[in-house]
């Protein structure tokens, strides 16, 4: 038992609540929007968090049965390291650690976020993808913020399009509900574009 409750209190400490400077809110017109360091080391107290999380046995049938406890907590995505991401609540941070089958939950780097931006910081259409359980006033917050430093929107929703800078499809991805940014390539963004 003293093991749990050490378990527990590392988790707290070092995952769930975030240390003083790793976040910072933005108000936006929309509703408040957190957004972390690069390598946070956990989320603010009450903001849904994007979790790598890795199995202990580390097989085919290992994974899958990691992949069903997590499905019990959201939506499950691969991650290119081998583990899976999910977005999970200061509670069911707890409940995923102490899960059979666990062998590690950390907070989802900015750069596990992103794909390719291009070099530089010129002018780019990205896609940024929010986490399928982002809620309406998250995907809103996150597209103001975008529109606050120059990105043009094509598309809202829980795929945001638009054009911005290299630099802000960059930090985008240390906001809280975004999952995914990447450069839009081809005809795609040629229409996103155009759409402006």
């Amino acid at each position: 038992m003293p093991r749990v409750a050490a378990l527990v209190l590392a988790i707290a400490a070092g995952c769930g609540a975030a240390a003083p400077n790793t976040w910072q809110v933005h108000a936006t017109a929309a509703g408040p929007v957190y957004e972390y360091t690069e390598d946070t080391k956990g989320y603010a107290p009450g903001d849904p968090g994007g979790y790598l999380v890795l199995a202990k046995d580390d097989t085919p049938a290992g994974r899958r049965a990691l992949r069903t406890v997590l499905a019990g907590f959201g939506t499950v995505d691969e991650a290119a390291s081998g583990g899976f991401v999910v977005r999970l609540t200061d509670a069911a941070l707890v409940q995923v650690a102490l899960a059979p089958g666990v062998a590690s939950v950390a907070p989802l780097a900015a750069d596990a976020r992103r794909g390719e931006l291009g070099a530089g910081d010129g002018t780019i259409v990205a896609t940024i993808d929010l986490f399928d359980d982002a809620r309406p006033e998250e995907i809103a917050a996150v597209a103001a913020w975008l529109t606050a430093h120059g990105a043009q929107l094509a598309q809202t929703g829980g795929t945001i399009v638009g054009t911005m800078s290299a630099a802000v499809a960059r930090e985008a991805a240390r906001l809280g509900p975004v999952r995914w940014v990447a450069a839009r390539v081809g005809d795609e963004a040629e229409a996103a574009g155009q759409a402006r």
